[in-house]
């Protein structure tokens, strides 16, 4: 409390690499936004919490973007703050009696020290299994999908909860032997480029080959639409190739079809720059992801 907080945008670049100009702080405690023209600034918090700061930065070309992050601010009087939970479960999609290793070594404490115990709850209605090492094994009887959580605890006895969502396929899956009572769900679709800024009439590589059913075998087909008004292509391999013919920035989607029918689809922002006019503005490159992916109702989603 009262103590001046480093905020850093260095990292902050246009769409050349070149450091930005302008920079808005708003630093999630009510008080004035604030505005540099370098990308480091101090800010003091007058009580503990947790603030949403952010900054929006702006290029010489007048283009913008935002970045955020939580500053916690800690109580003088009871400076330990709660436990960071974390779990990853490997393989993700498993076969009945496959044992799965649930990993939760990223918790921590507070003060980024290892926690002391961890709770299993493997969501299969068997007993909830206690440890003192942050990784455990457990194998399904049955196929479905199960709501795996642990609880860590620090040294103070603070708790925090971190789940995954584990899926078993049954024997010999095929589309006709799902069954009925089990719930299909979308596939996991993602899509990238290569390269990000590409020069006129010539190729980009898209790929999609991560994306997955919801039992963790590959898409059976694949419609792209390259955002630049030519016709949808549709291939039954992961990745294709395709040319612009003029600069500018495109809008792609990918749309994958599954095994059992089921749709997802994946997007991104594909560059092309004019050799000739290198330095013409376009908008910033934007990328996103998410973890975990699937998620359970109501867990928190890092994006």
């Amino acid at each position: 409390v009262k103590q001046p907080v480093k905020f850093d945008a260095s990292k902050s670049h246009d769409q050349f690499g070149k450091p930005c100009v302008n920079y808005v702080w708003d630093f999630g405690d009510g008080s004035p936004k604030k505005t540099t023209t370098t990308a480091i600034t101090t800010h003091p918090y007058k009580n503990p919490g947790a603030y949403p700061v952010s900054v929006t930065v702006t290029d010489k070309y007048g283009k913008k973007a935002d970045a955020s992050l939580t500053q916690k601010v800690l109580d003088p009087k009871n400076p330990n703050g709660p436990p960071s939970a974390a779990l990853d479960n490997i393989p993700p999609v498993s076969d009945i009696d496959e044992p799965v290793t649930f990993d939760s070594s990223k918790s921590h404490d507070y003060f980024g020290k290892p926690c002391v115990k961890f709770v299993w709850d493997f969501g299969d209605g068997t007993p909830k299994k206690t440890t003192t090492t942050p990784i455990t094994q457990h194998p399904y009887a049955e196929s479905g999908t199960y709501p795996v959580s642990v609880t860590v605890y620090d040294k103070q006895g603070q708790p925090a909860k971190a789940s995954v969502r584990q899926r078993v396929r049954p024997p010999d899956v095929t589309p006709s032997s799902w069954p009925t009572e089990q719930p299909l769900e979308p596939p996991f679709v993602a899509v990238s480029s290569t390269p990000t800024n590409a020069r006129p009439k010539k190729p980009v590589k898209f790929d999609a080959t991560k994306s997955k059913d919801f039992l963790g075998d590959p898409c059976k087909s694949y419609v792209w639409d390259f955002g630049d008004g030519t016709p949808l292509v549709e291939t039954t391999t992961p990745v294709t190739n395709h040319a612009y013919a003029e600069p500018g920035t495109y809008p792609v989607k990918v749309t994958a079809v599954d095994q059992f029918g089921q749709k997802g689809s994946a997007k991104l922002s594909q560059l092309v720059t004019d050799p000739k006019n290198p330095n013409d503005p376009l908008p910033p490159y934007a990328a996103l992801s998410s973890t975990p992916n699937p998620s359970d109702v109501k867990q928190p989603v890092k994006f």
